[in-house]
């Protein structure tokens, strides 16, 4: 596993220029997920659509995991969780399959079993020749729709306390 220390960049603007610069660079990293928990995912399964900025080094990721469970759990390991944890053991969240995905910038991951609200971080561990360490992983809630990190239901007020009764004994 390949790990690397990446300081922090202070500065939105700075961020999106790195962004802007990853093609040139011969780079690509992580922009978006989207969960959704439709076909190719079976009902304790949950898809993922992975969304690059740009689509260089796809074909290689996908060539990569040929289909191997096991290496795309790899390549794409995923971590956090309170009560369902991601990793590679028993009864943890882990990468299924990677197929490529509707646009040329996206690959589609399939993960079982379905996590809980909380937040988990997928970490893309190809070449870090190819995969900006700083665009490299991204967080992500196995809930469809949230794209915050508050994604916490509306709830309604209740009806106001009624009158309280008396109570004699």
């Amino acid at each position: 596993m390949w790990t690397e220390t990446v300081a922090p960049i202070l500065k939105p603007d700075a961020v999106d220029e790195r962004a802007r610069d990853l093609f040139d660079a011969n780079l690509n990293g992580l922009r978006a997920v989207l969960v959704s928990f439709d076909p190719p995912a079976g009902p304790d399964q949950a898809r993922l659509e992975l969304h690059f900025h740009n689509a260089r080094h796809l074909p290689d990721i996908l060539s990569a995991v040929g289909g191997d469970p096991a290496q795309a759990a790899a390549v794409f390991a995923v971590r956090g969780g309170h009560r369902v944890r991601g990793g590679l053991g028993a009864g943890e969240v882990r990468t299924l399959s990677v197929a490529a995905g509707p646009v040329p910038e996206s690959l589609v991951l399939v993960l079982a079993p379905v996590g809980d609200y909380s937040t988990y971080t997928l970490d893309c561990q190809f070449d870090p020749a190819r995969i900006d360490p700083y665009f490299a992983e991204i967080g992500f809630k196995f809930r469809p729709g949230c794209f915050t990190a508050d994604c916490d239901p509306a709830w309604e007020a209740g009806p106001p306390p009624g009158a309280v009764p008396a109570i004699d004994y």
